[in-house]
């Protein structure tokens, strides 16, 4: 509904969870300044200290989770959720995670491609296989055990199936 018509508390509380998934979303990417080369090598001279107590202690992602888990559980727990339902999901959760997912896929194998023989292999890793690339498609590359393309994409691994695994659970407690 537009911002108007949301009762005060409920428009504060959304102020609330916007601004704790923005907070957590800076502190994660400076997060990745701290740990991952060749970032922390570029940011260490201006920012060591920080870098440093970041490594150690910047937990952010946890806090992005729960407040994901909260707004998901919001959202979907009063849809009825017969088979459809489920089904119309699935596909509008990959089409809103799994395209970009796909197309930043597409950029980073080009990139890896691009960068092999300048940068060390614990930077770029293996080069892609196909079966990679397949687990990867589906969501899979933790399960079946292959190296992510990317850092950060295990993220979305993970929010597409507790997303999934929320929406069984719902289609279960609404019967098939």
């Amino acid at each position: 509904p537009p911002i108007a018509s949301i009762p005060p508390a409920a428009g504060q509380s959304r102020a609330l969870v916007i601004g704790l998934r923005a907070f957590a979303v800076v502190i994660i990417a400076w997060h990745h300044f701290a740990l991952y080369p060749p970032l922390k090598d570029w940011a260490a001279p201006v920012l060591g200290h920080l870098l440093d107590w970041l490594a150690d202690h910047a937990r952010a992602t946890q806090v992005f989770f729960v407040v994901g888990g909260y707004v998901m559980a919001l959202s979907m727990s009063g849809r009825d959720w017969r088979l459809p339902e489920l089904g119309r999901y699935v596909v509008k959760r990959y089409c809103r995670l799994g395209l970009p997912y796909l197309a930043a896929m597409g950029l980073v194998s080009l990139a890896y491609v691009y960068a092999r023989g300048w940068l060390p292999e614990e930077v770029i890793g293996a080069p892609v296989t196909l079966p990679q690339v397949l687990a990867h498609l589906f969501f899979l590359q933790a399960i079946l055990g292959y190296e992510q393309l990317s850092a950060g994409f295990w993220f979305v691994c993970i929010n597409f199936q507790l997303a999934l695994a929320y929406a069984a659970s719902l289609w279960l407690r609404d019967g098939p």
